[in-house]
């Protein structure tokens, strides 16, 4: 449920759902509907996916648990392939992800600048920024978002999330431009913050789980907090043969196959999916996005381990 706050509506720009041309047509405030048709859509979900998987632990035996540990990670992306239909003929750039302990929470930072070739219209430039903080508790969440395409600002917003102990909670969103226009939605029992995700689908997959679902609130878009379903295959071992030498890639882990779905998606097949080798130790690689009529492939490119924070 919404509640508006000062404000008749959300304006177009707040909402942060802007066709990028009428090619792709209308687009729903939801943070998938259209997602496939939407560069700014794309450029978004696969920086925000990250922070929901990539929040790393330390190596460690699979069935151990144990902290996460901060790392600095750069991904390539570039398009995997493309129907007739989809409009696109190319696709590349580059996110640039931070995670930290910042001893009451984990920060996530995560820079993404990503450029869309079109069949009509030629090249459109996203660059996106999202920075989000959670309390290890998993009981609060903040974030700050800033969308450029082509140069322009499309949409600036900032926001926090709470969960109370009955697991019931909501999410204020708050424009940063004039007028300081809010948007609040309920959570609703059950739905997890991005790291508490990330260490709920980790354990899942140590117990010999095969399917995960649950709500996720992230802040990456305005609006609900979205479904999402994985399924965890079988794990394998170790591999030293990573084509980035960093010990870090030298552990085992899980194929995981994740399915998005927006709240009003009734129809049973998801708005996207996310099929990616996910490491014991919380670091993928081999990152594949399906939106159905073409899909991007972030390749680990940079993997680092910053120093720990003195709290």
């Amino acid at each position: 449920m919404c509640h508006i706050g000062n404000i008749a509506k959300v304006s177009e720009e707040f909402q942060g759902v802007v066709a990028l041309n009428s090619t792709f047509g209308e687009q729903s405030a939801y943070p998938f509907a259209g997602l496939k048709r939407h560069l700014l859509g794309a450029a978004r979900r696969l920086v925000i996916i990250l922070p929901a998987l990539l929040l790393p632990l330390p190596a460690m035996a699979a069935d151990s648990a144990g902290p996460l540990a901060p790392h600095e990670a750069e991904y390539s992306m570039r398009l995997n392939s493309a129907k007739p239909s989809s409009g696109i003929v190319g696709a590349n750039g580059v996110m640039r992800y931070s995670f930290s302990d910042s001893c009451d929470g984990w920060t996530v930072e995560t820079h993404t600048e990503l450029t869309l070739w079109q069949t009509a219209g030629g090249a459109t430039s996203t660059v996106w920024d999202f920075v989000s903080w959670e309390a290890k508790d998993g009981s609060a969440y903040r974030f700050k978002v800033r969308n450029h395409r082509d140069g322009d600002i499309i949409d600036s917003y900032e926001g926090d999330a709470r969960i109370g102990p009955d697991g019931v909670g909501s999410a204020t969103f708050r424009d940063e431009g004039e007028g300081g226009e809010s948007v609040v939605f309920d959570l609703s029992p059950g739905t997890l913050f991005p790291t508490s995700h990330t260490e709920s689908l980790i354990r899942q997959a140590r117990d010999g789980k095969r399917f995960f679902a649950r709500k996720v609130f992230d802040g990456s878009a305005i609006g609900e907090a979205i479904n999402v379903s994985a399924a965890i295959g079988a794990r394998f071992p170790g591999d030293s043969n990573s084509a980035l030498p960093n010990l870090l890639l030298n552990t085992p882990g899980w194929p995981v196959v994740l399915a998005f779905f927006s709240p009003d998606n009734a129809s049973g097949t998801p708005d996207f999916e996310v099929t990616l080798r996910y490491h014991d130790n919380g670091v993928a690689e081999s990152i594949l996005q399906d939106f159905g009529d073409f899909t991007l492939r972030g390749t680990l490119t940079d993997l680092r381990s910053p120093l720990a924070p003195k709290c």
